[in-house]
């Protein structure tokens, strides 16, 4: 209890909220997390004029708890793998190029396999998902990898390689004759991932001498798609992203070459972690997948 308690005020950073979500008195939860402070023999919160703070001590002991916590889940799963049960669930991390193509077409194999077998997708931006996956929280990240790795206790696998794409819709003017340079398409008005996403860098980066003035930022690929679809704006994709169905329907690849756009797409994982069976049945499904893309 002591650990839950931890997690729980470090995270909302009030005795009184890490109460409420306990379900617990709030005397007992400072109780808790005061014992353990003792335990520890160093000091795990502060007081400020802005309310309570967990220090640096208290938020690794917090993601220490949440993992352990995590590898006891797995554990409970692997051994229930080995009575003949599918005991546990996959937690997925999405990066928005994963949710366009081949991980729908692993989960629906996954699925054939393994008809009830609950999975969980969570979409978001990279430092979310991140942290997530450093807590515990999720098992696995899918999408564009960062190089150099951002901290020391993850772990990256390459799948394939994807590149930059600009898009516009059919018959746009901008397909009329004339040169697909920067200074011809920072004329029109663009339709962009938020900063710092590795596709916004690198249009950031080919257009450095014409930044557009007028862009639209979304981190939506389906309200990039409608905005280009109806309008005269500009848009950059991953290759993989634009040759989808959906895409490929609404939008045409422009006969441009980014360059420096090429990037590894795969699979991040904590450093330390040992997939349940059947998650590595999954793992296995995703590089299946991967090579029919590459």
């Amino acid at each position: 209890m002591a650990a839950s308690a931890l997690i729980a005020v470090a995270e909302l950073e009030s005795f009184t909220r890490a109460a409420q979500q306990l379900g617990l008195a709030q005397p007992t939860v400072h109780r808790s997390a005061t014992m353990l402070e003792h335990a520890a023999g160093v000091r795990l919160f502060e007081r400020t004029a802005h309310g309570l703070i967990a220090t640096r001590a208290a938020r690794q002991l917090a993601l220490a708890a949440r993992l352990a916590f995590a590898e006891m889940d797995q554990a409970t799963a692997e051994l229930g793998a080995l009575a003949g049960r599918e005991v546990g669930r996959i937690v997925i991390g999405a990066l928005a190029l994963s949710r366009s193509g081949f991980l729908p077409r692993a989960l629906v194999e996954f699925r054939a396999r393994h008809p009830t077998f609950p999975f969980e997708v969570i979409d978001g931006r990279y430092d979310e998902l991140l942290t997530a996956l450093r807590r515990g929280e999720i098992d696995l990240m899918l999408g564009a990898l960062r190089l150099p790795a951002p901290t020391e206790d993850i772990h990256q696998d390459r799948l394939f390689d994807d590149s930059v794409v600009i898009v516009a819709r059919p018959g746009h003017p901008v397909l009329a004759d004339g040169p697909l340079d920067p200074a011809r398409l920072a004329a029109y008005p663009w339709v962009l991932p938020r900063r710092p996403t590795p596709i916004r860098a690198t249009l950031d980066a080919f257009m450095a001498g014409h930044p557009p003035r007028s862009i639209i930022e979304t981190s939506s690929v389906i309200t990039m798609r409608e905005i280009l679809r109806q309008s005269d704006h500009l848009g950059a994709l991953s290759r993989l992203q634009a040759q989808t169905p959906a895409e490929a329907h609404a939008l045409t690849i422009l006969p441009v070459e980014v360059p420096n756009s090429r990037r590894p797409i795969g699979l991040t994982t904590r450093s330390l972690w040992e997939p349940t069976a059947l998650q590595r049945e999954f793992l296995a499904i995703l590089h299946e997948v991967a090579r029919t893309v590459a």
